[in-house]
């Protein structure tokens, strides 16, 4: 920052340690809620509070563009609609706009009804995210009446496909998993089932595919051994898979001493948690088997 040698990192784990203090809180804080930080900010935090915190993400906000390609699968379509039902009652601002913009890019049922309102866009960096999606989807409505101007007034024909391909992936794989996102206990599930849906993707747009399954593998937060116990109060996993976690947890023996700093972890044991390695055929009690050193599987085995 201007004016000082220190890094932004350092200072803002600082003045968050320092509202924490003036809270009279910092003692209960067992947790830090990031989108897509620095690590160097949690690991000053946790070295300030002088104890390891518990890290998980907030949704990504990734995309590398490939080739449009037509086929697709009408599940995730349905997933979708029904999902979009569930949460239009209460989404405001973009997010409602995003949800209705995918309804009517998918053709869904009384979608066409839906006003669409095309505004002059503003400025667009980083941060915004969302309007890039917005921006994208209002594009591909579009493309019939911008094909109509001069060649190059707003895409080209290279970009008119990487549009569309933008456009098929926000629709059918990442909206539901985006709208979804909310709930901490339902994350292990969600992030399992995006992650089959990306593989199954690849049989229609392989580059998006394999580029989003390399970024998830970047932020599974939620199938490590410290969270992966909330999957058993999710009511999205089968009552089978639960049982079947909680028979993974429970084969885990809690250590006869106590450790002084958690495991798998990057660094001196407040860095990064480390993050299981993925097949198609993973479930939560095969991520749960995993975790065969993890001490918090082991201190949660020995409380049940």
């Amino acid at each position: 920052m201007k004016g000082t040698d220190e890094a932004c990192g350092t200072i803002i784990a600082r003045l968050t340690c320092k509202l924490l203090q003036e809270w009279c809180c910092a003692d209960q804080v067992v947790n830090m809620a990031f989108d897509n930080t620095a690590s160097n900010t949690c690991i000053a935090i946790q070295l300030s509070l002088g104890r390891p915190l518990l890290w998980s993400s907030g949704p990504l906000s990734c995309y590398i563009p490939g080739d449009a390609e037509p086929p697709f699968l009408g599940k995730l379509h349905a997933e979708l609609t029904v999902c979009a039902a569930g949460v239009l009652d209460y989404k405001r601002g973009d997010y409602r706009k995003f949800v209705q913009l995918c309804l009517v890019y998918l053709g869904a049922a009384g979608a066409t009804q839906t006003p669409v309102t095309f505004q002059r866009p503003g400025a667009l960096h980083k941060a915004q995210w969302m309007a890039k999606l917005l921006y994208t989807l209002k594009l591909a409505l579009m493309e019939q009446h911008i094909t109509l101007l001069p060649q190059g007034t707003i895409t080209t024909r290279q970009q008119v496909l990487k549009i569309w391909a933008f456009a098929n992936f926000i629709t059918h794989i990442y909206a539901t998993w985006w709208l979804t996102c909310d709930t901490a206990i339902d994350a292990a599930w969600n992030d399992l089932t995006l992650y089959h849906h990306l593989y199954a993707y690849k049989y229609v747009d392989e580059g998006i595919a394999v580029s989003e399954i390399k970024v998830l593998e970047w932020h599974l937060w939620y199938l490590t051994g410290k969270m992966l116990p909330l999957a058993l109060f999710s009511t999205k996993v089968p009552v089978g898979e639960r049982r079947a976690l909680a028979d993974a947890i429970l084969e885990h023996k809690p250590a006869d001493l106590p450790m002084r700093a958690p495991q798998l972890r990057f660094g001196t044991g407040f860095g990064k948690p480390k993050f299981p390695a993925l097949l198609p055929t993973s479930t939560t009690q095969t991520a749960g088997s995993a975790c065969t050193s993890c001490t918090s599987i082991q201190h949660f085995s020995h409380s049940m």
